[in-house]
């Protein structure tokens, strides 16, 4: 039993019970940060199955995986690599080559003019950006789902990622170079 209830909420505490066999005690874990896994994953996917196996392949990598956890980051941290891992995967699967193959590029809105403005609510946009984030290579689309879809930092992103902050400027770059070229082709 933990000490106080202060414990309950005390990542490394709780890591600790974990790996001294209160395995249980992950679903604490779990519940701390599921929802923002879920929603960053959903964010770039678009597909709430897909977004919910995903943070559920997640959370069991992160649990087989404990024992390494050093604990020199937050918790979240390490889990939110994971996830963008686990997405990266699945964007090279043959699952998502079959799930964008369904979708026809004609449905698609039409290539944008260098001149038009671009409506980030727009549905089709957002597919459209979907799209992309599966074209865009993976190092290149894991700094852009933690700037812009989750709001970090480049500070952040590179401590998440385990960058410089110089690279994590530098491939945000190429993201938004590769994005803007993507809306205005006819792809």
């Amino acid at each position: 039993m933990p000490n106080n209830t202060e414990d309950l909420f005390d990542e490394k505490a709780v890591i600790k019970r974990i790996l001294d066999g209160r395995k249980n005690d992950y679903a604490l874990l779990i519940r701390a940060h599921q929802q923002q896994v879920y929603a960053m994953i959903m964010r770039t996917t678009g597909n709430p199955d897909t977004a919910q196996e995903l943070t559920q392949e997640s959370f069991i990598r992160a649990y087989k995986s404990l024992k390494t956890f050093r604990g020199q980051a937050a918790f979240s941290t390490w889990v939110t690599r994971i996830a963008i891992n686990c997405t990266n995967s699945w964007y090279q699967s043959k699952s998502c080559q079959q799930q964008r193959q369904k979708v026809a590029l004609d449905e698609i809105a039409e290539p944008l003019d260098s001149g038009t403005a671009i409506d980030p609510f727009n549905e089709e946009n957002i597919i459209r950006l979907q799209q992309g984030l599966a074209a865009m290579d993976e190092k290149y689309r894991s700094v852009m789902m933690l700037c812009s879809l989750e709001g970090k930092s480049y500070q952040q992103a590179a401590d998440i990622l385990d960058l410089p902050y110089g690279t994590v400027c530098s491939r945000m770059n190429a993201a938004i170079k590769f994005l803007r070229k993507f809306f205005r082709e006819d792809v």
